[in-house]
């Protein structure tokens, strides 16, 4: 359900000490921040978070160039991966190309009828930025129910990702209204599996069980 959104390989490793995660999530912006080598630090990732999967994005603007990125991908990437590809023009085409032969995410879902495309062109995963749409004045969240409500109905073999995050409020949105998995920003990760209310109980209980323990051990040596 859940997957890590951050090109830092050191954060992967700690995290997957803790929690089950379903992959990582990159794009070009997250690998830059690493000051990293792209396909160093794209191997590095998909060992870390082996055997689920890296999702890599394209970068070219036309079909011809993105189908030299995707070359590049096969032959560089020690590991299976989830091409990220963008809802455009030359992203539709490029589906259509790749369709049957590789595991499709189309990204940055918009609409429904993108989805839907996308999903004709053979994607698997849809890919649906839930902070960038609401800054644009759109509802993400009443987009991934509809999107959701066609899977469901139709009985298609589709994945919705929700992406972009900037609160745990808005991951819960996205994954009650919906939306099968959802990508987060490690600090964000954190906060979503910890709660003051458990930690007090388990501190409360431990008190409890220590001091039962305690004079039990006491009473028993007095006898």
């Amino acid at each position: 359900m859940y997957l890590i959104d951050t090109a830092d390989t050191e954060i992967v490793k700690e995290l997957v000490t803790v929690f089950e995660f379903r992959g990582v999530t990159t794009n070009p912006s997250l690998i830059a921040k690493e000051n990293a080598h792209f396909f160093n630090r794209v191997n590095a990732l998909s060992d870390a978070i082996a055997p689920n999967p890296v999702y890599v994005q394209v970068n070219a603007e036309s079909v011809e160039a993105m189908m030299q990125e995707v070359s590049l991908f096969k032959e560089r990437l020690k590991r299976s991966f989830v091409l990220k590809v963008p809802t455009t023009r030359e992203g539709f085409k490029l589906m259509r190309r790749l369709k049957g032969d590789t595991e499709i995410a189309a990204t940055a879902v918009s609409n429904f009828h993108q989805g839907m495309m996308s999903v004709e062109c053979g994607a698997g995963t849809l890919v649906v930025y839930v902070q960038r749409l609401i800054k644009e004045g759109l509802s993400p969240i009443d987009l991934i129910k509809s999107l959701r409500d066609k899977v469901d109905k139709e009985g298609l073999d589709v994945t919705i990702l929700a992406a972009s995050f900037d609160s745990p409020p808005l991951v819960e949105s996205a994954l009650a209204n919906g939306a099968h998995m959802a990508t987060v920003k490690p600090k964000i990760l954190w906060s979503l599996f910890k709660h003051q209310a458990t930690e007090k109980s388990v501190r409360r209980f431990s008190k409890l069980f220590q001091e039962t323990y305690k004079k039990a051990h006491t009473a028993t040596e007095r006898e």
